[in-house]
């Protein structure tokens, strides 16, 4: 199945205070290796890093950053898609150090009612500051698209 678009950008929607706000916040959270491999809400995965470097926190559920993200989802989704979503998933608030990465992955396990059917990432470090972040959608990756944020392949 094709999707079009592959995805919604917003270049320099969120201030930047409000990005070094949530990065003040999301390093307060308890942080831990990221994992990979979870197929539910339940299932955490497991470490393995020749596939994932990093380290993640997570917000609370009725945390005010989940609004932020809640509100993008949803406009992006009227707009591009219309899939029915009904929840979303505990908001990740993920880590990289210099020579961190997180390799190809998908981001859902099968086809079935609660599966993950939109992802999304906000760009809160300026990207002036690292290189990096190569992110693409299955279909993108496969035809070459994808979209320039601040110099990179995105």
């Amino acid at each position: 199945m094709t999707i079009d678009p592959h995805f919604w950008v917003w270049p320099d929607e969120l201030s930047p205070a409000l990005c070094a706000e949530i990065i003040r916040i999301g390093k307060t959270l308890p942080i831990e290796e990221g994992r990979v491999g979870g197929k539910s809400d339940t299932d955490e995965g497991t470490v393995q890093k020749e596939a994932r470097e990093s380290r993640v926190g997570f917000f609370n559920d009725d945390h005010w950053i989940e609004g932020i993200v809640w509100h993008y989802m949803r406009l992006a989704n009227v707009q591009a898609w219309k899939f029915l979503v009904s929840s979303c998933q505990t908001v990740q608030f993920t880590q990289y150090e210099k020579g961190e990465y997180y390799g190809p992955h998908c981001d859902t396990f099968g086809l079935n009612e609660d599966m993950r059917k939109l992802s999304i990432c906000i760009q809160l470090s300026d990207p002036k500051t690292y290189e990096g972040c190569l992110l693409y959608t299955s279909d993108a990756a496969d035809e070459g698209l994808g979209v320039d944020l601040g110099g990179r392949r995105i």
